[in-house]
């Protein structure tokens, strides 16, 4: 699905009811299946009324990156901000996006794909910038037909190296794989077959309390992955407090020349997205202790990759924590699949466990220490080590 980006301003002298205007042609973009980035909606949707966490000078410089493309909501007041005019303190938000596009424009040299100017009124069609006057732009509400070319620009082609679906070469899955887990059959026979390309979902959540072992199960989805399929890796350990900027140069690192146009001085956000679209070799990107994750790296995950997630053929992402995105509202909700980890409280699975790492242990201790654990995995395996070493000594 497309996104699109309205950067405006707020409050324009000519017309008291510009920022309605500008919702009501949001909600007509909506109708036509267009994911609109507005911050009312966000405002609204996302943050329960009371702004983004991190304050909207960081969220306004960020969409401007993550929208497939953005619109340049026309007044003279816009263009003011955009042209450095506007008396300090007035209009940040719009000040701060206008500035992301003329860097971003500087560095394409003239190269525009992804912005356009629209307007909501005629009155509003004056002080065009030199630096944009030589871009089309929409007259919205002039006409069905200029409304109609703004939705068939922002639908059209995102990126020229994303213009061809990538064909990608999904390996054969290792039916011999035996997981050292006490039961987690149905989380790791789904994921077995999401890293072969056989699954309509792209995503799957390991969400539970402490203790009920969301990272080892992860973490035997990327062993499996890496060394049994030898798919590339990444993983995020959000305990650390991993920022955005710190998953962004992770990916830039590890996956190296997978990512041509992003691993380049200078590259955006839209270029990783680019790349990512356009990979043929399968990426697994794993991220632990969502819980942990700041606001901007979880706008980075869910705003970049599980928002475009139908849009990355190669891509498959696994998510663990205490909490995780909130997808059953989500647009992507169809793409994920979601697992509640519950406690473990079949006996025979322990005793497995018990006889691959603590041959010392008898049944009856595992019976024990099951019922009295109430099956908490992670409870368990800390008994069974306490057990096992106390009888080492006898």
């Amino acid at each position: 699905m497309a996104t699109v980006l309205l950067s405006y301003r707020h409050e324009t002298e000519r017309n008291p009811a510009h920022m309605q205007e500008v919702r009501a042609f949001a909600e007509r973009l909506r109708n036509e299946g267009i994911e609109v980035i507005l911050d009312q909606f966000a405002n609204e949707e996302q943050f329960s009324r009371g702004g983004p966490p991190d304050g909207w000078e960081r969220w306004s410089y960020d969409q401007v990156e993550l929208a497939d493309k953005v619109l340049i909501i026309g007044s003279p007041e816009y263009f003011r901000v955009y042209e450095n005019q506007e008396r300090p303190g007035t209009g940040i938000g719009a000040a701060i996006e206008a500035q992301r596009i003329f860097t971003q424009l500087c560095q394409q040299k003239g190269q525009n794909s992804r912005f356009r100017i629209a307007f909501v009124t005629d009155a509003d069609d004056c002080n065009i910038p030199d630096h944009l006057h030589g871009y089309h732009r929409f007259y919205v509400n002039r006409s069905q037909r200029d409304f109609a070319d703004a939705i068939a620009w922002i639908k059209g082609p995102t990126h020229a190296k994303a213009a061809r679906p990538a064909v990608v070469d999904w390996p054969s899955p290792d039916i011999d794989y035996e997981a050292d887990v006490a039961n987690r059959e149905e989380e790791l026979r789904f994921f077995i077959e999401l890293v072969g390309g056989r699954t309509a979902e792209r995503a799957l959540f390991f969400e539970a309390p402490s203790n009920y072992g969301k990272t080892l199960v992860l973490a035997e989805c990327i062993k499996y992955a890496a060394q049994r399929l030898s798919i590339a890796v990444v993983k995020i350990d959000f305990k650390g407090n991993a920022t955005r900027d710190f998953v962004l140069d992770t990916l830039r690192l590890e996956l190296g020349d997978r990512l041509p146009n992003f691993k380049a001085s200078h590259s955006t956000v839209y270029d990783l997205r680019a790349d990512l679209r356009s990979v043929t070799a399968p990426i697994l990107l794993a991220f632990d202790t969502y819980e942990r994750a700041s606001a901007d790296a979880r706008e980075l995950v869910e705003g970049l990759l599980l928002a475009d997630i139908d849009q990355l053929p190669g891509v498959r992402v696994a998510i663990a924590g205490q909490n995780v995105p909130d997808h059953e509202h989500a647009l992507w909700a169809a793409s994920v699949r979601h697992f509640n980890l519950k406690a473990i409280t079949e006996t025979k699975c322990w005793r497995a466990f018990a006889e691959r790492h603590h041959i010392n242990v008898k049944a009856e201790h595992v019976e024990a220490l099951t019922l009295g654990s109430a099956g908490i995995p992670g409870v368990i395996r800390s008994m069974l080590q306490t057990l096992a070493s106390a009888l080492e000594i006898r």
